[in-house]
């Protein structure tokens, strides 16, 4: 192979064809070679959770990528919504980097994935391939992520930029987004992770972004994400995502895949005619060059340690399953006679359908692990999305025998299709209702990829599991946590909220047609239910334990900050229980008085601490000016306004255990100017102008006690000419007035 560390070189000594089919895929999954000067292929693979690749599949074998065909056997991992749950970014990193090591075993260069899109309604089909609700979550554990696959010398994908957070007509729907929404929750995580780890390549989305498809977005493309954010890597299509293959060339795309395209000799024919700078597509080559030379160390296999990465994929559903209810602490179960009714007990929901399907290489079933535990008795209860009065008997008669019952259930989420309702499916329901006429001591494990409206179910069950899709440890897991073996730590990456018609984005999800307005706003997820007191079943970041944990002594490394500091904060965490235990801290900080609109309280760091029983440690996080600024649309970038802001200690949300103000001395002035068309109390009520605006005040002979004051105060500049004359005042003098207090220069009378 050439050496691809001279770029320059090499780029000098490729034909102008041989440069556009660098840009391009060769098929399904592989780029383009250039054997003449040692260009390899690479190989770009499915998925976020584990590798999924078709067996036999490597670049030396020179066959052409297909994904028809049987997969090899991976490590299947939690989906991304369970991964975040954990809230340990440690054992997310310790799963990518094992990923990493799996791809180089399968001759894997880049894998497709994570996905960071925003959790924007819990409808949304690909829930389960994303992490959270909130973009700092996702941010973190993407980075994670990114660094443990790419330290395999392996590339990581981070996607699908931007705004692609629907199934429903994704190859076509035109999201309308201002740029504050935008930048504060939907770009927040991609920028993270490419500023934190430096993803080697990013994927364009199929959906247009405030008229612009994604993959031709020059806005998107060019100046946010390789301008400001200063991201270096290769920007890939979306598989099928190109509409306009010139217009994709020109605005930022770097790969189109898959290939061919045929339309090589349309961008040739570009070129020639002045419609296409070479330049740029000598840039979009460059970047590609640097990829392939960054996985150049890559190339050698690796050798997998499955039972290890089984252990990782173990321990991480452990620590993402969050306990919801734990009602007389029927939790954890002993040895006890138990029933275990429900199909994915035998057939666990481990993985999502599409690109995240997975073929793992060993499968904890739920049934058989538990019964390693206790004597356990079996019922379907449900079969193939069906119940019947027979298998309903049926589970009746085993949940009456036992002491406990034990019901899976769950729900398929898959690429394509978003959800139509948050229910459990109505055979689920019937069941528990059913088995609850018997037998009231119950516990519900839930396999499902996303919130579920468990109001249907709550009140019949004394114990709720969320083991979101657990990957291939599912049933280690599940019973490691029902058994007491380990202590549940998961918390929710994202709200549960009471029903459908709660939710933020209801009812303009998924949009008309072609055509989705954001009109929520920054308010999504819990910055939606905190901002507006509303209640939610079960709230971000909450999640019980089989022990207790105080909070106390918060301390701040100082009282004021400017900009360019950074600020410490410090607590002690304490386990007041009886066994050793996890606890995920949340760190809130709050904005009581701001210029523009700002949620009630956001996240802007966490931390998981295992504590033994009676032990204490510190915390201590470091936020910077980031967590107290906000996108002002009309400077076009982040500020902090000067103010006080509250540090806020959490176990979720809402159950904020610690708090400490500080001052925040900011040389950013966030506030637009005033204009004509303002209030004459805004200019009364801005220090900028309110000097001027009280000589106005003087000159107009008025005070609060004059009949026209609040008339005054509440109309805008120009309306004052109008009131001149009922002030006796030359009306020739409202021109003078208005042009001393918008520029704010003394009046001369």
């Amino acid at each position: 192979m050439t050496d691809m560390k001279n770029i320059e070189t090499i780029l000098s000594e490729l034909t102008l064809q041989e440069k556009l089919s660098l840009l391009e895929g060769a098929d399904m999954g592989f780029t383009n070679p250039v054997e003449r000067l040692g260009i390899p292929k690479l190989l770009l693979a499915d998925g976020p959770h584990g590798v999924r690749v078709v067996k036999g599949t490597s670049p030396e074998s020179g066959e052409p990528y297909t994904m028809n065909g049987e997969m090899e056997a991976a490590t299947a991992f939690p989906c991304e919504a369970g991964m975040a749950a954990a809230w340990n970014t440690d054992l997310v990193e310790a799963a990518g980097k094992a990923i990493g090591r799996e791809c180089r075993a399968f001759g894997v260069n880049v894998l497709l994935g994570p996905g960071v899109n925003g959790k924007r309604s819990p409808l949304g089909g690909r829930n389960f391939e994303y992490y959270s609700e909130d973009p700092h979550v996702s941010g973190k554990m993407a980075a994670a992520f990114i660094r443990g696959i790419q330290s395999e010398g392996v590339g990581a994908c981070i996607k699908h930029y931007a705004l692609n957070d629907q199934e429903t007509r994704r190859m076509s729907v035109n999201v309308h987004a201002d740029q504050r929404t935008m930048r504060e929750i939907y770009l927040k995580p991609f920028e993270m992770a490419v500023k934190e780890s430096q993803p080697w390549m990013v994927m364009g989305a199929y959906n247009k972004v405030n008229g612009s498809f994604a993959c031709e977005n020059n806005e998107l493309l060019n100046e946010i994400l390789k301008g400001e954010f200063g991201f270096d890597g290769v920007v890939v299509s979306d598989w099928s995502a190109v509409k306009n293959k010139l217009a994709c060339v020109k605005n930022g795309l770097d790969l189109q895949m898959p290939g061919p395209s045929g339309q090589i000799p349309l961008l040739m024919k570009a070129v020639e005619e002045g419609a296409l700078d070479e330049e740029t597509v000598d840039e979009h080559v460059r970047r590609m060059l640097t990829l392939i030379s960054r996985t150049a160390a890559g190339k050698e296999s690796r050798a997998v340690d499955w039972e290890a990465h089984h252990d990782i994929a173990v321990r991480l559903a452990e620590e993402g399953i969050v306990l919801l209810k734990n009602e007389e602490h029927i939790l954890p179960l002993k040895k006890e006679k138990l029933a275990v009714i429900g199909e994915l007990a035998r057939h666990p929901n481990f993985a999502g359908n599409g690109s995240s399907t997975l073929f793992p290489r060993k499968l904890d079933i739920p049934l058989d692990e538990i019964g390693r535990y206790a004597q356990v008795s079996y019922a379907a209860g449900y079969r193939n999305g069906e119940d019947s009065a027979d298998l309903l008997r049926e589970a009746a008669d085993t949940a009456k025998a036992a002491e406990k019952v034990l019901i899976f259930v769950g729900n398929i989420s898959s690429e394509g299709m978003d959800h139509t309702d948050l229910a459990f499916p109505k055979e689920q329901v019937d069941l528990i209702r059913a088995v609850a006429e018997v037998n009231p001591n119950i516990v519900v494990v839930t396999m499902s990829g996303s919130a579920m409206e468990y109001r249907q179910i709550e009140a019949h069950v004394k114990g709720i599991l969320h083991a979101w899709i657990p990957g291939e440890g599912c049933g280690r897991a599940i019973a490691r946590i029902l058994f007491g073996e380990t202590c549940p730590s998961g918390k929710l990456s994202e709200t549960f909220p009471v029903c459908l018609s709660n939710t933020p984005a209801y009812p303009d999800f998924p949009g008309f047609k072609d055509d989705v307005y954001y009109n929520e706003g920054i308010l999504t997820g819990y910055r939606f239910y905190d901002t507006r007191a509303l209640n939610t079943q079960y709230p971000f970041g909450f999640g019980l334990s089989y022990t207790e944990f105080v909070y106390s002594n918060l301390r701040l490394s100082s009282k004021e900050l400017r900009n360019g500091e950074e600020l410490k904060v410090s607590f002690d965490i304490t386990n007041t229980g009886s066994c050793k235990g996890k606890e995920a801290a949340q760190i809130y900080v709050a904005d009581p008085v701001s210029y523009l609109f700002r949620p009630r309280k956001e996240l802007k760091a966490f931390a998981k601490v295992e504590l033994e029983p009676g032990e204490t440690k510190t915390v201590t996080v470091t936020l910077g000016e980031e967590a107290f600024a906000y996108y002002v649309p009309h400077i076009h970038r982040f500020a902090v306004e000067s103010g006080e802001f509250q540090i806020l200690i959490g176990a979720s949300v809402e159950d904020i255990r610690l708090s400490e103000a500080l001052v925040f001395h900011s040389g950013h002035d966030v506030r637009a100017p005033l204009t004509e068309s303002d209030l004459f109390m805004e200019f009364m009520d801005d220090n900028r102008y309110s000097e001027v605006a009280g000589q106005v005040l003087e000159a107009l002979h008025m005070d609060a006690s004059s009949p026209f004051y609040h008339l005054v105060l509440g109309g805008s500049l120009n309306q004052l000419k109008d009131l001149l004359g009922f002030l006796e005042i030359d009306n020739s003098m409202g021109d003078v007035f208005i042009s001393c207090m918008v520029n704010r220069t003394p009046l001369q009378i």
